[in-house]
């Protein structure tokens, strides 16, 4: 039989195994009793589907917290493997996919988060960082669908929680190389059954260890729309002590529609202002050295403002 023949031969044989229903619990058995051990928390996979060798699928992921609380639920994961190279150093996903998830995060009263213990894990200090192990990560697409996230917090009242429901996320192009991350958000939306709903998001991100920058920046809801938004934050004079005196920001900004309405919702002070106010312009900078240029407001129909400004030695931060 020639080789290529006993080759096909074995590589379906391993397939058809793969399928087994057996073989499909034996193996997520396995792979949840790894990652329980490894993240010292109880996760469960309760079933796995293997497609040919480039397709994974997962249902019902649970990751619980060290409460033995819901921490992360998947209804179904689909993930489609593109390439990968263990003498080049890369891997690239070309789909993942995350149906019906619900995400729960909280502090407790002493202001710890239910997923630092997972954080530990990623950075302990006996992590190997040798450049040998380094490898480039690249994901073609991701989506985020029918999702919820729920989050509590404890302030002097007490527990207090928000929710946010019909979550969608979709980004792609998600290419992690040495010390540059960069992707783009092509649709988010939510809402929170109240007051606010993001009907739409969308932007191009690249982060490098000292700076962020976001261009194209569209984001829309049921009563502000910006139109285009470019960022960049340079936070290089920072430092380990968090100075944010010295954090710089560069922000150009197309004519947009601010509704105090929406504001209102992240800012209790502000609530019951319902006017909307158009603007526009440049503003770069230090929070306590700003500079503005061809800025434009307008507030109501007779408010129209047109300046440009200078603002240094404001207060401490």
């Amino acid at each position: 039989m020639p080789l290529l023949g006993t080759i096909f031969i074995l590589l379906f044989s391993l397939y058809l195994i793969l399928q087994s229903p057996v073989v499909q619990t034996y193996l997520t058995k396995k792979l949840a009793v790894y990652l329980s051990e490894k993240y010292h928390t109880n996760i469960t996979v309760k079933g796995v589907s293997i497609a040919f060798f480039n397709k994974v699928v997962l249902e019902e992921v649970l990751i619980q917290d060290q409460k033995s609380d819901s921490l992360l639920f998947v209804q179904e994961l689909e993930a489609s493997i593109d390439s990968f190279s263990i003498k080049n150093r890369y891997f690239t996903i070309d789909q993942l996919i995350l149906n019906k998830t619900f995400l729960k995060i909280g502090t407790d009263s002493a202001g710890t988060p239910n997923y630092k213990f997972l954080v530990d894990q990623l950075v302990t200090k006996d992590t190997l960082k040798t450049d040998s192990l380094k490898f480039d990560f690249i994901l073609n697409k991701f989506e985020l669908n029918d999702s919820k996230l729920r989050y509590a917090y404890h302030d002097s009242l007490g527990e207090q929680q928000f929710l946010l429901d019909d979550i969608s996320l979709g980004m792609a192009d998600l290419a992690i190389l040495d010390d540059k991350t960069a992707f783009q958000i092509t649709r988010f939306k939510m809402n929170n059954h109240k007051d606010f709903n993001l009907e739409d998001f969308s932007a191009e991100l690249v982060v490098f260890p000292d700076s962020v920058t976001l261009n194209k920046l569209h984001l829309r809801t049921s009563n502000s729309e910006i139109t285009e938004a470019n960022l960049r934050v340079d936070k290089s004079k920072v430092g380990p002590d968090l100075d944010f005196k010295k954090l710089k920001f560069n922000l150009d900004l197309k004519k947009s529609r601010i509704s105090m309405k929406d504001i209102g919702q992240f800012v209790p002070s502000l609530k019951g202002m319902n006017e909307n106010v158009e603007v526009s312009g440049q503003v770069a900078g230090t929070p306590i050295d700003l500079k503005g240029k061809n800025v434009k407001l307008s507030i109501g129909n007779n408010t129209r403002l047109a300046f440009d400004f200078y603002l240094n030695g404001l207060p401490d931060l």
